[in-house]
């Protein structure tokens, strides 16, 4: 770890931000499918002079976590790896944020672990409770410089809907980061297939390794791939007129063989519903401020 970013160095630091613990009640989350809660935490991040310079506004940058991880995990004590605060804290304490940046680190959570920050009629639309409840939201309660001084990043699945988002609304995002973003998803998902079969047919089916994995107190790995491929299923195939499960997979749970109508709707959902992607990278990412993009599968 570079030698500003380790413990010793946060130590070091005379001036720290503040995390505060906010709440949101959220209207279009409150008929989730999943009956996810629609009132939730939301962890703001305050530079260091925000109390004492009540005059001054600051750019303001939304963090989007990875799948099975929320707003709570990025604030998530590990050795050797700041949080994402005490990063902030060593960044504008080096003068590399001015006098500092506003941070939402929003709850997307769900029962299957994760929405990938889209809608869907199975998850939720969360993609809507971003850019229209806490947009606004955080733009009226805190002193942000809004429109054009607003930026989102995110890694893995948080990476997918910081890009994604950036493309949808370059109207409200004037600066994207998106690290190792979830965008090949011949690489990032396929590969879990054969595996998630296997798991579904020794539990006798999707309904019975469901309501085991929903009682089991310690998940295990296995838990964890299955529950991904479901999660992603609900996100990017969903299908109100099934039940219990209103998606479809991407293959036949017998065969694993590829289901071509839904793998492309898969694959749809990086350049929403079927928008060709070269277009709207052409149209929508040069409307940025700022684009970063690495490390993607």
């Amino acid at each position: 770890m570079p030698e500003q970013f380790t413990h010793r160095a946060i130590c070091q630091l005379h001036e720290r931000g503040q995390v505060i613990r906010d709440h949101f009640v959220s209207q279009l989350l409150s008929s989730n499918p999943l009956g996810d809660p629609a009132e939730r935490d939301l962890l703001v991040y305050l530079p260091s002079g925000y109390e004492r310079s009540p005059n001054l506004r600051y750019p303001v940058v939304f963090a989007l976590a990875g799948y099975s991880e929320s707003d709570a995990s990025l604030q998530n004590w590990l050795p050797f790896q700041p949080t994402l605060s005490d990063r902030l804290d060593l960044l504008t304490d080096q003068g590399l944020l001015g006098a500092g940046l506003i941070v939402v680190m929003p709850d997307c959570f769900t029962a299957y672990g994760g929405s990938q920050y889209l809608n869907s009629s199975a998850v939720g639309n969360y993609d809507d409770y971003l850019v229209q409840e806490l947009v606004p939201y955080i733009d009226r309660t805190y002193r942000t410089l809004g429109g054009g001084r607003r930026g989102i990043f995110g890694k893995s699945s948080g990476g997918y809907g910081a890009l994604r988002g950036g493309m949808l609304h370059p109207d409200i995002w004037s600066a994207v980061a998106c690290h190792s973003g979830d965008l090949l998803f011949e690489l990032c998902y396929a590969s879990d297939f054969p595996t998630f079969c296997n798991i579904i047919r020794s539990a006798g089916g999707l309904e019975a390794w469901y309501h085991t994995f929903q009682t089991r107190i310690q998940k295990t790995e296995e838990d964890m791939t299955a529950l991904d491929i479901l999660a992603m299923a609900a996100c990017y195939s969903p299908d109100p007129e099934l039940a219990p499960f209103p998606f479809r997979l991407p293959f036949d749970l017998e065969t694993c063989e590829r289901l071509p109508d839904v793998w492309q709707r898969w694959q749809a959902k990086f350049d929403d519903d079927h928008t060709n992607i070269a277009y709207r990278y052409n149209v929508s990412l040069p409307k940025l401020a700022h684009v970063l993009w690495e490390g993607t599968t």
